[in-house]
């Protein structure tokens, strides 16, 4: 008789105490005490149906329906937005388009917003970069209701729960495509930092969840640098499931990404963020097809930097070679300069500024006919054609004057082709890379 009087108090007369509004302790009698039916201390979450499994947090309870399955992907709806479809107006490289699938799918759709914090760690030798993110998943789940642990009807609006409620429900195998190192951000004790937030939905059963966290992934991106120091590549950043393919789940984006906290930690490039549309938010991978979402931005060198360092440094090099022909070479004019040292100096400082371009350029080591390596090539020839003259010159019976009148010439016409090579060079290489756009990608 005392154990069903203890038995009656625990189940009847002690939950409505401890889940009164002053009660911190409600949400772990509410998983007590609701395990197989409607919660005793809470507002059904609906009129008949049986639930199961209760995971609550703070003052509301998440109600499991009897069949729900945290590792099977929750039965999407009839959905007609397909996001945003055709490319951005500016997009210098725009992916073919992929054809609608059916709107009466039942695959799940997860909405993405993202801001883009920083872009960084560009690593060319590497075909790699580094990107900081803050994701917010969005989808909605039928098999889960939400009710109150004080008798009272629900509040319309988000409900905060608690980051580790993650682990008693379904979320989505996110991962980023062709990533190399992935990781969320965590605590000092190496817990998960989520905000999840949940809300029932408007005159449609199950309710809505939101999952936010921030993440930094290393990602790999095929550089071309043929174009340096005009070189601009396109780069995709594709996010979605990792094991279910487009009929299971679709990603998309909500919005448009946010940039407007982007930081880049390199002055030499501009970076421009475009939607990701058409093929590009398709992967293809052992015979299945997985919708993903995310986004792509362009990587433009600041090139006018490079071209006026070495511009000035190899225009030096070369005016000065070509101004040693007004050096006389005749002994006959009495005078001790010579003009050897002029070109030997500046043909010896143009192989090392050669060198350099080599070393430095974004190829490394290898020897890349970049639009650099093409312009330092055509002006060691402008110093080659002064050491010819040299030795034609030196070579001849002409007398001192006729000399003097070749020099002059051979002075003011290379002098005036080098610098209409400099402006012309410049710019028509200039104009061809943009023409191409993205250099990373193939039309």
């Amino acid at each position: 008789m005392t154990k069903k009087l203890h038995l009656f108090f625990l189940l009847n007369i002690l939950p409505p105490l401890l889940c009164s509004p002053f009660t911190p302790n409600c949400p772990l009698i509410c998983c007590l005490t609701s395990l197989t039916r409607p919660l005793p201390t809470c507002v059904p979450p609906s009129a008949g149906g049986v639930w199961g499994r209760v995971t609550c947090t703070q003052e509301h309870c998440l109600v499991h329906s009897l069949s729900y399955d945290q590792y099977s992907v929750p039965q999407g709806r009839d959905h007609y937005d397909h996001g945003q479809t055709h490319p951005d107006k500016d997009d210098p490289c725009p992916a073919k388009e992929e054809p609608h699938r059916s709107s009466n799918t039942t695959a799940l759709e997860v909405k993405m917003e993202i801001s883009v914090n920083s872009i960084s760690n560009i690593r060319l030798d590497e075909n790699s970069f580094t990107a900081a993110l803050s994701m917010k998943l969005s989808w909605s789940d039928p098999n889960l209701a939400l009710c109150s642990c004080h008798r009272e009807e629900m509040e319309v609006g988000k409900i905060m729960m608690s980051g580790d409620i993650e682990d008693w429900i379904w979320v989505p195998d996110f991962t980023i495509w062709e990533t190399r190192t992935f990781e969320r951000e965590q605590s000092l004790t190496k817990e998960k930092l989520n905000k999840i937030s949940v809300e029932n939905r408007v005159d449609k059963d199950g309710i809505k969840i939101d999952l936010d966290f921030d993440m930094k992934a290393s990602i790999t991106c095929q550089f071309n640098t043929t174009w340096y120091p005009f070189d601009s590549n396109m780069c995709k950043v594709q996010m979605g499931s990792y094991s279910n393919n487009e009929d299971k789940i679709t990603f998309q984006l909500g919005k448009a990404v946010n940039q407007q906290g982007l930081k880049t930690t390199y002055n030499e490039y501009n970076i421009k963020l475009f939607s990701l549309t058409g093929k590009d938010a398709v992967i293809s991978f052992s015979g299945q097809k997985f919708r993903y979402g995310g986004f792509k931005f362009l990587l433009s060198r600041n090139h006018e930097k490079v071209e006026y360092q070495f511009t000035v440094s190899m225009s030096v090099m070369v005016l000065m070679a070509l101004g040693s022909s007004l050096i006389p070479t005749r002994q006959e004019e009495d005078l001790p300069s010579d003009r050897t040292g002029l070109l030997s100096g500046s043909l010896i400082s143009a192989v090392l500024i050669f060198q350099f371009a080599v070393r430095t350029s974004p190829a490394g080591s290898e020897l890349t006919l970049t639009p650099l390596i093409e312009y330092i090539l055509i002006s060691l020839v402008f110093i080659g054609l002064s050491f010819m003259q040299y030795c034609l010159l030196s070579a001849s019976w002409f007398q001192v004057k006729r000399c003097k009148q070749i020099d002059l010439a051979f002075f003011l016409l290379s002098s005036i082709s080098y610098v209409i090579f400099v402006l012309v060079f410049w710019e028509v290489r200039g104009q061809q890379a943009a023409e191409l756009g993205c250099h990373n990608v193939i039309r």
